[in-house]
C-alpha cells in the first residue's frame, strides 16, 4: 500500500512538473485528468493536496493551470473532492485569487464560474 501511494505521488509530482512549459502543459492536463479518474479517494487525497501546495513563484503559467485543473479534476472524480478537505481547496483556490499574476486570478475566477 504505502509503494502504491508512492507511485502515485510520482505521477503527481512528474504530471506537475510539466505545467512550466508551453510545449508540454496538454500533456500534463491530459495525464491529470486521466489519473484523476481512476485514482481512490485515498490516492485523490495526493492528487489534491499535492494542486493545493503548488507553488512556483517564477512561473505564473505553471500556477495558472494548476488553477484550471480543479475544477476538470472535479468533472473526472468528484468523490476525490467528496475526501478531501473542501477548506484546503477553497484556501488554495482564495490564495490564487490574490497572485501577483492577473493570469493567475483570472484563471481562478474562472475555474470557479
Amino acid at each position: 500500500e504505502e509503494k502504491a501511494k508512492q507511485e502515485v505521488k510520482t505521477k503527481v509530482e512528474r504530471a506537475l512538473a510539466k505545467l512550466h512549459d508551453r510545449d508540454t502543459v496538454n500533456n500534463a492536463l491530459s495525464e491529470v485528468i486521466a489519473m484523476a479518474e481512476n485514482l481512490t479517494p485515498e490516492q485523490g487525497t495526493i492528487l489534491l493536496g499535492a494542486m493545493c501546495k503548488f507553488e512556483d513563484q517564477k512561473n505564473g503559467f505553471a500556477r495558472s493551470n494548476v488553477a484550471k485543473l480543479f475544477p476538470m479534476v472535479a468533472q473526472a472524480n468528484y468523490s476525490l473532492l467528496q475526501s478531501f478537505t473542501p477548506a484546503k481547496v477553497a484556501s488554495s483556490l482564495v490564495k490564487r485569487l490574490k497572485d501577483s499574476d492577473s493570469s493567475v486570478m483570472n484563471t481562478v475566477a474562472e475555474s470557479l464560474g
